[in-house]
């Protein structure tokens, strides 16, 4: 027997739903690549903020991994946890490095 949702209702029967969760699953496989790009990033990032004042950076003095945020794309959402958005399919991914520079 094949019943509707109103005879189930009517029958006492409770319906909840919960929007669809989206998660990203080959966060591992891209991570070292990221954490490069986001390296790279970060030196080109100190080299202007030196020459504008007339420096120069010198050797990487050290360097951190940051989290990674998972957001919705144009997301301006950020966490120092980190996030993971589960809501939407298409998503936007930043790794966060910390590096320090000695500067001349």
């Amino acid at each position: 027997m094949l019943f509707q949702q109103p005879e189930l209702i009517e029958q006492g029967v409770v319906f909840e739903s919960q929007p669809p969760q989206y998660f990203y699953t080959k966060l591992n496989d891209l991570k070292v690549n990221m954490l490069a790009e986001a390296t790279k990033d970060a030196k080109l990032r100190a080299e202007k903020m030196a020459s504008s004042t007339g420096s120069r950076i010198g050797s990487q003095r050290s360097a951190k991994m940051g989290v990674f945020q998972i957001t919705a794309v144009n997301s301006n959402e950020i966490s120092d946890y980190g996030i993971n958005d589960t809501s939407s399919i298409e998503k936007e991914i930043t790794a966060v490095v910390n590096v320090e520079f000695s500067v001349k």
